[in-house]
């Protein structure tokens, strides 16, 4: 198993670039996955003070499957402990003072809400909508003015025009 994730591959690179020293704040389980994701975190030059342990759930999973071109073919997920985040441990962290916000598709719409109604100050607001199925969220209400840049790949981006077009 690799740790990975989108948004923790990018604080990751942001790490090892060695400018800053960036906080990542997520959730994870109380499980052996969640000791894999803080220690490569920390090499990698990432605060993992950020991860809120949740005791109920298990750390987010994706197995991806791949054809025999090595493209995806399927992927199975288990991202439920990314859903609801305690507001009271973004606050902590004091997100709305940050140059960057990057925000995980797979926070649920309250979490969304909340970082997104707190984070006007914040220079750049950056949603990565994660999977075809997610990418919707953002339309909701009034989330996609908040943003400064919103990554969907091509996949993303198409279901997305689809959506808005019918």
């Amino acid at each position: 198993m690799v740790p990975g994730g989108a948004l923790r591959n990018t604080a990751e690179a942001i790490g090892r670039l060695g400018w800053t020293k960036p906080t990542f704040v997520s959730a994870v389980g109380d499980d052996e996955m969640s000791n894999v994701i803080r220690r490569s975190l920390e090499e990698a030059g990432v605060s993992a003070d950020g991860l809120y342990v949740n005791k109920d759930l298990s750390t987010a999973a994706y197995n991806g499957i791949l054809n025999e071109k090595g493209d995806m073919f399927c992927g199975v997920s288990d991202m439920k402990v990314l859903e609801d985040i305690p507001k009271s441990h973004l606050d902590k962290f004091h997100f709305w003072d940050s140059q960057i916000l990057l925000i995980d598709g797979n926070v649920g719409y309250a979490t969304l809400e909340y970082l997104l109604g707190r984070s006007s100050k914040v220079r750049h607001v950056i949603y990565d909508p994660i999977s075809q199925a997610k990418c919707g969220r953002i339309m909701e209400g009034d989330f996609l003015t908040r943003l400064t840049c919103f990554k969907p790949n091509i996949t993303q981006l198409r279901h997305l025009c689809k959506q808005l077009s019918t």
